[in-house]
């Protein structure tokens, strides 16, 4: 489907595409390390991004790594409250 969208586009829109494109593989690449994590540990990678940016790690060099850590989380907070939900409905 990108490949007929790509024609259309302008050089410097496909350029931009093809970043995202990358950044998303490596956001899914690191789904499964994270996906064994536990919540503190999960934290625990979140301040150290955060530490790497003080010290001059460029937003760029920790894109990817956040995006997985911020996707894991919401999954994770996600899939409880949907339980939660699906199961308060069948108590009653």
């Amino acid at each position: 489907m990108f490949k007929t969208v790509k024609k259309f586009m302008p050089d410097h829109q496909q350029k931009q595409l093809k970043k995202y494109e990358r950044i998303t593989e490596d956001v899914n690449a690191r789904e499964e390390g994270l996906q064994t994590l536990t919540d503190d540990e999960l934290k625990e990678k979140s301040h150290d991004l955060k530490y790497r940016v003080q010290e001059g790690a460029s937003i760029e060099d920790v894109t990817a790594e956040a995006f997985a850590l911020v996707r894991e989380a919401a999954h994770r907070v996600l899939a409880c409250a949907l339980l939660t939900y699906n199961f308060s409905e069948h108590c009653h």
